[in-house]
């Protein structure tokens, strides 16, 4: 088959919110005007992916106990010496990755392995690769492969630095073909919302 190459620009909104006691994000996907995308109209998109931003809670404390984990040793990226961790959820892990084919198929679960490269001075997760944990023949996806490089934003009117997803490959091969996606973040921005309750007269 041949290559068959598409570029569009969307923008992000995320919100972080809490499922139990796991930290994760909603990720709310518009156009460059900020109206909601319908997902069903961008035909020649042949694989979407999304929600990159909550790759990290693989090491929070509340996911923790989904994996095990090993220490590597230590490797040099972006100028930091880093921790090198692998880790692989284990099967009952209870937050993880899903792969839709059509809009009405529910998504099927997929469990992952990876490594992290973790900075040895102020502990922030640089980078994060994951494979399957197995083939899933069952619906014809025989790899998938996620590279999550981060780096540091200061988003204007925050006074903290935080890591967020810089640029994002995943490659999957499904049913004998290849299908890969990049993403490249820019532009981040902070929204703040307040709200007051009045009493009705």
């Amino acid at each position: 088959m041949g290559r068959n190459d598409t570029v569009r620009q969307f923008r992000y909104i995320i919100i972080p919110k809490l499922a139990g006691d796991i930290p994760a994000f909603d990720e709310y996907r518009t156009d460059t005007k900020g109206r909601p995308v319908d997902i069903a109209r961008l035909a020649n998109l042949k694989m979407i992916t999304s929600k990159f931003t909550s790759t990290w809670t693989y090491f929070s404390p509340s996911e923790l106990p989904d994996s095990r984990f090993r220490y590597l040793g230590t490797q040099s990226i972006q100028r930091r010496e880093c921790y090198v961790v692998g880790f692989a959820q284990k099967p009952e892990a209870r937050s993880v990755s899903g792969f839709r084919v059509g809009d009405d198929a529910a998504a099927a679960a997929l469990l992952v392995q990876g490594f992290a490269w973790i900075d040895e001075q102020s502990f922030e997760i640089l980078k994060i690769e994951t494979w399957l944990l197995a083939r899933r023949t069952d619906i014809g996806l025989d790899a998938e492969y996620t590279i999550v490089n981060h780096s540091p934003v200061r988003p204007a009117g925050f006074d903290r630095v935080l890591w967020l997803p810089h640029d994002v490959t995943v490659t999957i091969l499904y049913r004998g073909a290849y299908f890969r996606n990049t993403h490249r973040y820019s532009k981040f921005k902070l929204f703040r919302v307040e709200s007051t309750i009045k009493p009705v007269e």
